[in-house]
């Protein structure tokens, strides 16, 4: 179902009619990205294809009204969370399959915290729009007419939505079958909305046959964990393990997630899930807290789905932040982390802003750079800097395009002749679209080079690391 409002485009018309509805107010665009998200969610089950969605349709229209970029990437990657948590999420299926819970009750209980989830992050950006308003303009108000116009576009998806959930709620399907209603069901509003084609058709099978043997594939794996934890009496020593310094029950539950927001930092959500579930489930149903073992399942299934929602967007690893960062080719992971770029506005208060010497000094964190190339700078950087040198060069040598960089150097061609990026780790096992000597390792590895010899018995620092897997 999620592939297929996805790879129709459907997505659009959430954008539109969230900005229709919310655009006007402070932080406005930031707000309708985030409801957008919340109804991208309620169809297609995860994170990453929210993110990935909401990217192509909200940040671009976030830059024309002058968003800050780390404000507008933050949205997105946040708003992409929702994904993890509100029905039908992937997450929510994984874990009730490996603790045996009933998947229905999952999605019900996942529906409250999702909309709470969502009230708090335009709170958030609410409060944003009154410290830093230069960061979230307003957007255009449009009139109620046109508002009530963009209804229309959503309400199939809507209907579609109320469908799955009623029946699951009162029986008359189970969850599987929901979703499979759900598929049909979204095929026939992309038919009818002429919003598929046969070639978008088969792409959608082809990537729903990737995911679901991803999940099988991985599922199977944790299955044979969750025997071996069990014979291996891992669950009983880590509870004898709580015990001994004194926790009670309440205290061993915040002691896991303390453990889930360590894990957080360094695995994705959907190995966290697999990991951890075999592990933990056994432990909390071992704590003796006052529930039946069918709500204690549920309810700890949605406390840990919110937690692993909260490693998404966790550096170093956030799934979410590389998501948007390999989607937007001028917008770094260092824009998106938030903080390093240069306090424009308090720049300009003290009289150096960031167009000057001295403004552009503070920036780089009172390094003068040699060569600062990253083939892809910030969006700010890129405004007030000369364009990449490694850019200029591969054009010198024939590679055409404003952005080699992305085009060749970070750009595989499969066997099939498809040209996909190389951020993604599919793409490892492809070379690059030029020889190793025009490769950035072999450029910046030279000019490495030309820098410790101009600068002699000179004081120097220098920061060379390369990154692509191919």
């Amino acid at each position: 179902m999620g592939v297929f409002i996805t790879q129709s485009g459907i997505a659009d018309d959430l954008y539109e009619t969230a900005n229709k509805w919310l655009g006007h107010l402070k932080g406005g665009l930031a707000i309708s990205t985030i409801a957008a998200c919340g109804g991208m969610a309620a169809i297609s089950g995860s994170s990453l294809a929210t993110a990935a969605t909401m990217t192509k349709v909200a940040i671009p229209a976030m830059r024309r009204y002058n968003y800050n970029d780390s404000i507008s990437a933050a949205t997105v990657a946040a708003g992409g969370t929702l994904g993890i948590l509100i029905p039908p999420s992937i997450a929510l299926i994984i874990y009730g399959l490996l603790a045996e819970a009933d998947i229905g009750k999952l999605f019900m209980a996942g529906i409250v915290p999702g909309i709470l989830t969502i009230i708090v992050y335009m709170i958030a950006i609410w409060v944003v729009s009154l410290l830093r308003p230069e960061w979230v303009p307003r957007g255009e108000r449009t009139s109620w007419r046109e508002r009530f116009r963009t209804l229309h576009q959503i309400w199939s998806m809507v209907a579609l939505f109320m469908l799955i959930m009623g029946g699951i709620f009162f029986g008359v399907f189970t969850a599987a079958e929901g979703g499979g209603i759900g598929a049909g069901g979204a095929l026939i509003i992309a038919i009818f909305r002429k919003r598929m084609s046969l070639k978008i058709f088969i792409s959608s099978l082809q990537e729903t046959g990737r995911t679901t043997a991803m999940v099988f594939t991985v599922g199977f794996g944790a299955i044979m964990l969750n025997q071996f934890v069990i014979i291996s009496g891992a669950p009983e020593q880590v509870l004898e393990a709580i015990t001994s310094f004194g926790f009670g029950p309440w205290g061993g539950i915040v002691v896991i997630l303390f453990c889930y927001l360590i894990l957080g930092m360094f695995i994705g959500g959907p190995a966290m899930i697999f990991l951890t579930v075999p592990i933990f489930v056994p432990l909390v149903q071992s704590l003796d807290l006052p529930m039946t073992p069918s709500e204690l399942l549920i309810w700890w299934g949605i406390l840990v789905v919110t937690v692993v929602e909260i490693s998404l967007i966790t550096p170093p690893i956030g799934m979410n932040l590389f998501i948007i960062a390999s989607m937007i080719p001028d917008l770094s992971l260092r824009t998106i982390y938030k903080g390093i770029i240069p306090d424009r506005v308090g720049l300009e208060r003290v009289g150096k802003p960031v167009t000057t010497p001295e403004g552009r000094l503070h920036g780089q964190g009172h390094i003068e750079p040699f060569d600062r190339d990253d083939g892809i700078h910030t969006a700010e950087l890129q405004k007030k800097a000369p364009p990449p040198q490694y850019n200029a060069w591969l054009n010198s040598l024939g590679y055409e395009g404003d952005n080699p960089w992305h085009d060749y150097a970070n750009s595989v061609e499969t066997p099939e002749g498809e040209i996909i990026s190389g951020w993604n780790m599919r793409s490892a096992p492809y070379p690059a679209r030029l020889p190793a000597e025009h490769s950035e390792t072999a450029y910046f590895t030279n000019r490495a080079k030309d820098f410790i010899e101009e600068t002699g018995d000179q004081p120097w620092l220098l920061h060379l690391s390369f990154i692509k897997p191919h």
